[in-house]
């Protein structure tokens, strides 16, 4: 997965997933900047957070993803893992999973002051999905043999409930799928997941995190598998007015609205055979051109006409792409942290 942070000048790449080392990228250049150790990136791009566990003590870093610069360092008692950071940086959540039968541990941390602001624990296994703008509420998925339930539990009143999203039919149900890959809103209200189903299909969690339901939003189209339906690439526009799914596997481009939570605009291509297993995207700054990749093949779409162009090829495994500030190339980076550029208005190579 992959992002430009706010400000349009670094590229950040995860390879180990949301809790992951950060690669980041400086597209002023297109070259390497800096690496960070594995940890938690906050939804506004501002705050990166290394969690360390010992056995009797975590310590904590607060580096700057910008820069690469380590803001502060602290340690708090007791073993924890990493679990979640607000959107703005100011809470984190430490976890510690359960024996079976047991309760998970949770710790809520201040990171201005460092302080453990409060322990609990949650009954059973349990996966935290995030933590919402205030640090009031905890968002988890509760496991129940091979089923699981949407639950939010309040921080300060201590009460948990169940938070089953809404469909498009106005219904409330039980949600069923594979989490395959999610990305949050710059503003920190709302984060969006692609579950796909067993039977191929495939819609988006839409979590509000200001308290408000959450939606489920079926996508059209589906394949074989199960993981030729996940492969895609998550796009928001830089109003977040729009949500992007490009799957190249399916052959299709989804034009989510969301603030209608309904998918307006499908747009299909041919299907590309491809072995990559992710998509890394990404959309110019005035939000007319998105980018895609799979394997050795990259596309594009405009925004505006709803045409896809493409497929261009590529190097290999690519992980990030981004556009240069001025928006006139497009960085590729690869596995082995390898950049090349292309013309970001035709795709080709310069």
């Amino acid at each position: 997965m992959s992002g430009t942070l706010p400000g349009g000048s670094i590229l950040a790449v995860r390879t180990g997933g949301q809790t992951g080392r950060l690669l980041a990228y400086d597209l002023r250049r297109g070259a390497k900047a800096f690496v960070l150790p594995a940890g938690m990136l906050a939804a506004d791009g501002r705050h990166f957070f290394t969690v360390r566990s010992r056995k009797t003590e975590t310590t904590i870093g607060a580096y700057d993803p910008q820069s690469g610069a380590r803001r502060n360092v602290w340690s708090v008692r007791g073993a924890w893992l990493p679990a979640a950071v607000s959107p703005n940086g100011r809470r984190i959540v430490l976890v510690r999973y359960p024996k079976p039968g047991a309760a998970t541990r949770f710790a809520l941390v201040d990171t201005t002051r460092g302080d453990v602001l409060k322990l609990f624990q949650l009954a059973g296994p349990n996966q935290v999905e995030t933590l919402s703008p205030d640090g009031r509420r905890i968002y988890v998925v509760h496991w129940r043999g091979s089923g699981y339930q949407l639950m939010v539990y309040d921080i300060a009143r201590g009460t948990l409930r169940a938070n089953p999203p809404v469909s498009e039919d106005g219904s409330r149900e039980k949600m069923t799928g594979t989490a395959w890959i999610g990305i949050p809103s710059r503003d920190g209200r709302m984060v969006y997941t692609l579950y796909v189903k067993p039977d191929s299909s495939a819609f988006i969690h839409a979590l509000d995190l200001t308290g408000r339901p959450p939606h489920c939003i079926d996508l059209p189209g589906r394949t074989a598998s199960p993981f030729d339906t996940g492969m895609a690439a998550l796009v928001l526009s830089p109003d977040g007015r729009k949500l992007y799914v490009a799957s190249p596997r399916v052959g299709q481009v989804a034009v989510i609205d969301t603030v209608r939570m309904k998918v307006i605009r499908t747009v299909r291509f041919k299907p590309a055979p491809v072995a990559s297993t992710s998509s890394p995207g990404a959309i110019s700054g005035n939000g007319r051109t998105i980018y895609f990749a799979g394997d050795t093949q990259l596309w594009a779409y405009d925004t505006a006409y709803g045409r896809v162009r493409g497929p261009y090829a590529m190097l290999p495994g690519i992980v990030g792409l981004g556009f240069a500030p001025n928006g006139r190339k497009l960085y590729l980076v690869d596995a082995a942290g390898n950049v090349v550029s292309r013309n970001a208005a035709t795709g080709a190579a310069p």
